[in-house]
């Protein structure tokens, strides 16, 4: 803030000298007064003032009624009476130095409020943003909330589990009794007496019951080819089931019943990759 300063007088000048400081002097206070009214425009401007603007707005009414009083000790100069000693002027420019330093600190304050203002602003906005993004969410999933408690019931949810698991265990039954009537299938009479049971019966215990569970029929008893052929048979059904249970308990194929396949006509030897089998191409059918 600029400010012409009057220059101090002393006591051996002349009239003339302090009626040019008088002047100086009014032509400061009237620039002073110019920028007090521009800060309280801009005060007003600004609506309700906070809280921690009602010191600033005191500390301008207060440097109002001093400038008053500074206006008033000026106008008496103008009175015909012998001119002011030293000392006096010497107050009246300490006087106008306090009014601009302090209506500088009013300046510094009016721009840190502002500022202030300015960030409360942006905050209130995001939060009104953050209130309407909740409250939409908060709309969802209580809609959601209402749905599932008007649909919700303790027992039809355990019946309808009930259903489900019996369903798939009786899907998973048709399948197994499915895939075990295809294999016996597949076992015909001649692949059957073409593989030789025994060596596997006899050389796995978990196997080798198969070989009695039929109760032991002998060739040489009543109907002796007929009931060894239905041994042989009742033999490569358990057999087939205790391959298929091993398949199923064990990450890769068990080497048994890639050679049973392999005999049996259903899988052969991969033509590119050694070790390994692929399924026979039924009528195209075989990847």
């Amino acid at each position: 803030m600029n400010v012409v300063q009057a220059p101090a007088a002393s006591a051996g000048e002349d009239r003339a000298e302090p009626d040019a400081e008088m002047l100086a002097c009014e032509a400061g206070n009237e620039q002073l007064r110019r920028e007090i009214q521009e800060i309280d425009r801009q005060l007003q401007e600004l609506g309700d003032p906070p809280e921690e603007t009602n010191d600033a707005l005191k500390r301008i009414a207060a440097l109002e009624r001093e400038l008053a009083s500074v206006e008033a000790s000026l106008a008496s100069l103008h009175a015909p009476v012998p001119p002011p000693a030293s000392a006096d002027l010497r107050k009246l420019e300490e006087a106008r130095t306090q009014v601009v330093d302090t209506a500088e600190e009013l300046e510094k304050a009016f721009a840190w409020e502002t500022e202030r203002k300015e960030d409360e602003e942006a905050a209130l906005e995001r939060d009104k943003s953050l209130f309407a993004d909740a409250t939409s969410l908060h709309a969802a999933l209580s809609t959601r909330a209402a749905a599932a408690a008007a649909s919700f019931s303790p027992r039809s949810t355990g019946d309808t589990l009930v259903l489900r698991a019996q369903g798939l265990v009786s899907h998973l039954s048709r399948r197994s009794q499915a895939l075990r009537r295809a294999l016996l299938g597949i076992a015909s009479a001649p692949s059957a007496a073409a593989f030789d049971l025994g060596t596997w019966l006899r050389s796995d215990p978990t196997l080798s019951s198969a070989a009695t569970a039929n109760g032991g029929a002998s060739p040489t008893a009543a109907g002796g080819v007929r009931d060894r052929q239905e041994n042989r048979a009742f033999q490569l059904k358990k057999l087939l089931e205790a391959l298929m249970n091993r398949s199923l308990l064990s990450d890769s194929y068990p080497p048994e019943l890639v050679t049973f396949l392999v005999r049996a006509q259903v899988a052969v030897a991969h033509p590119t990759a050694e070790g390994k089998v692929r399924l026979v191409d039924f009528g195209g059918l075989a990847p």
